[in-house]
C-alpha cells in the first residue's frame, strides 16, 4: 500500500535470497505500461520538454562553431572559453532543474507504486505537491552526493548511485525520511547485491536507448524503468504486486 500513516519506520533488510528474475521485472513493467500508458505519457511530458530545451540551447551554441569555426589564435582561445562558460552555465541550469523536476519523478514512482497495489493512477496525481519539500531535498542530497562520488575520480559516485537506486520508492511507499530512506536503499541493494545492481544496469540500458530517439523516447523507456525499478523494490522487500 502506497505512502502509509507516518509513524516510526520498522523496516529491516530481507533475507538475502533474490525472489524474482529481472525478466520478470521487464515482462510486467512493459505489461503495465500497455495499460497505463496514458497517464505515465503525460507525466513524462515536463521532463522531456526541459530536455528538448536543453539541446536545443546546446546545438544553439555549438552551431556557430561548426559552421563557421574560429579565426586567429588569440580569438579562437577567448571564443572557446567564452562557450565552455556558456555550456557549463547550461549545465549547472540542467542541474538546478532536476531539483523541482523530482517532483515529477516522484509522481511518477507513485504511479508504479499505485500500479502495483492493483489501482489505476489518475492524470490529477501527475500535479501532485504531496511531500514536495521532502522530495526536493532528497533529490539535492542524491544529487549532490553522486555529483561529489563523480569528482573523487568517478567509481564512487557510479557506486552511490547504484545503491541509492531504492530511496525513491523508499521515502515514498513506507514514508521515510530523506537519510532513513538512503539507509533504507543502500541495506536493500547490499542484501540483493547481484540482482539489484543488474536491475539499476537494465533500467540505465532502457532509458539511455530512449534517450537517443530525439528523447521520444524517454516518455516510454523511463515510465518501463521506474515500473521495473518499482517491482524489483516491491519483490526485495516482500511487497505487494498484482500481476
Amino acid at each position: 500500500m502506497t505512502e502509509p500513516p507516518q509513524g516510526p519506520p520498522r523496516w529491516s533488510p530481507p533475507p538475502p535470497s533474490a525472489p524474482f528474475q529481472v525478466g520478470g521485472a521487464l515482462n510486467w513493467a512493459f505489461q503495465k505500461f500497455g495499460q497505463h500508458w496514458q497517464v505515465l505519457v503525460v507525466g513524462m511530458l515536463p521532463a522531456v520538454l526541459v530536455g528538448i530545451g536543453f539541446y536545443a540551447g546546446y546545438l544553439a551554441l555549438f552551431l556557430p562553431v561548426w559552421l563557421n569555426g574560429v579565426e586567429g589564435e588569440t580569438t579562437s582561445n577567448a571564443a572557446m572559453l567564452d562557450l565552455f562558460q556558456r555550456i557549463g552555465l547550461l549545465y549547472a541550469g540542467l542541474l538546478l532543474l532536476k531539483i523541482p523536476l523530482s517532483v515529477v519523478h516522484a509522481n511518477l514512482v507513485r504511479a508504479a507504486l499505485m500500479i502495483a497495489d492493483g489501482e489505476t493512477p489518475t492524470m490529477r496525481m501527475l500535479v501532485s505537491t504531496r511531500r514536495a519539500g521532502r522530495i526536493m531535498l532528497t533529490s539535492f542530497v542524491l544529487l549532490l552526493c553522486t555529483l561529489v562520488g563523480m569528482v573523487l575520480c568517478y567509481l564512487p559516485g557510479l557506486a552511490f548511485s547504484a545503491f541509492a537506486f531504492f530511496t525513491l520508492p523508499f521515502l515514498l511507499d513506507q514514508d521515510l525520511k530523506t537519510w532513513a530512506a538512503i539507509k533504507a536503499s543502500f541495506s536493500l541493494v547490499r542484501a540483493h547485491l547481484g540482482i539489484s545492481l543488474l536491475t539499476a544496469l537494465v533500467v540505465v540500458v532502457i532509458t539511455s536507448v530512449g534517450s537517443m530517439a530525439c528523447l521520444v523516447g524517454l516518455v516510454a523507456s523511463v515510465p518501463i524503468g521506474l515500473l521495473a525499478q518499482v517491482y524489483a523494490y516491491r519483490a526485495l522487500t516482500h511487497g505487494r504486486v498484482v500481476p
